[in-house]
């Protein structure tokens, strides 16, 4: 008994001691969010997509590379998490610019490239735009 009492004591205290409103998951998506508007911003101005930070100093991605996907569908994630309309503006921009994507034939990575932006828009928003892209990528890639 006085064993789980104590488990239960500290327990509480530890649950107590928590904010509610900063969980460790909070605060990743909050983080992540920050970090995909700072990308905006840089990439705002230059072509390509980040990939990754390397010294420093972003490694972007070419147009037509299996991950240029991913930064759009990263923005769709942050908006679904958030609700926040500066992560969906940025996934429209970001996803439009991948526009002539779905009728590319010099890969067989469309999928990485079309369900992570396109796809992901559509899980969203349920429009045509994305839904022809999808539709358009399966009839490529085929």
């Amino acid at each position: 008994m006085k064993k789980t009492s104590i488990i239960l004591a500290t327990a509480i205290l530890v649950l107590s001691s928590c904010n509610p409103e900063k969980t460790a998951l909070k605060r990743a998506v909050d983080r992540a969010g920050e970090q995909l508007l700072t990308q905006v911003e840089v990439f705002d101005t230059m072509p390509g997509y980040p990939r990754s930070v390397e010294n420093g100093e972003y490694r972007k991605t070419k147009h037509f590379d299996w991950t240029c996907g991913f930064f759009p569908g990263s923005l769709w994630l942050e908006y679904l998490l958030t609700g926040e309309d500066v992560y969906k503006d940025a996934a429209l921009k970001y996803t439009e610019r991948l526009s002539d994507v779905p009728e590319h034939r010099g890969t067989h990575d469309l999928g990485f490239m079309v369900f992570c932006s396109y796809g992901k828009q559509h899980e969203v928003l349920s429009d045509s735009v994305s839904a022809q892209a999808v539709v358009t990528a399966s009839k490529t890639l085929c």
